[in-house]
């Protein structure tokens, strides 16, 4: 049973695959919040509270591992990579 508050944040440039995912997880259930920038997705965590961020690896402002630890430094999230 996937409950209908669990939120995912999707972090992808890759605008195809982040409408694939978003989408998918959405007609899952899920509720999804997107973005293609791993700068705003720090934004929005700042401001929203996640179950789970899904992130592409490779990005061009900062890359994954680089989000987690700003993530892990400035939120309440668990964080696994």
């Amino acid at each position: 049973m996937i409950l209908q508050y669990f939120s995912i944040l999707v972090v992808d440039d890759e605008e195809k695959l982040k409408n694939a995912s978003s989408t998918i997880l959405s007609n899952m259930g899920y509720d999804i919040t997107s973005t293609a920038s791993a700068k705003e997705a720090l934004y929005i965590v700042d401001s929203q509270v996640f179950d789970l961020i899904l992130s592409d690896v490779v990005m061009p402002e900062m890359d994954r591992h680089d989000l987690v630890e700003l993530v892990k430094k400035n939120s309440r999230l668990f964080v696994f990579s």
